[in-house]
């Protein structure tokens, strides 16, 4: 749950363990809500707009934003990107 004083400015459904995979993912979608004004954050009275980024603060969201209102829902994943594991050179062979 995300607040401001006491007022409840959102709701994230957050899967921690998918956010070493889709890190490249979150990083995508704040720029693209910075240069696109129709991904730009929703504002809320009584809370500020809560960037992408705020809402996969602790895991890739796979629900946010309010009960009445989600502002993202993940539907579907595929990983079929490499993982900073697989981007790291292969080690040199030993002589």
């Amino acid at each position: 749950m995300l607040t401001l004083d006491a007022t409840i400015c959102g709701e994230v459904l957050a899967a921690p363990w998918m956010e070493e995979f889709l890190a490249p993912a979150v990083r995508a979608l704040a720029l693209v809500q910075r240069s696109d004004a129709r991904l730009a954050p929703k504002k809320r009275e009584g809370c500020g707009a809560i960037p992408f980024a705020v809402y996969a603060y602790n895991g890739f969201p796979l629900m946010a934003g309010w009960r009445d209102e989600p502002v993202f829902v993940t539907r579907r994943i595929r990983f079929d990107h490499p993982t900073p594991a697989e981007l790291q050179p292969p080690a040199p062979d030993k002589p």
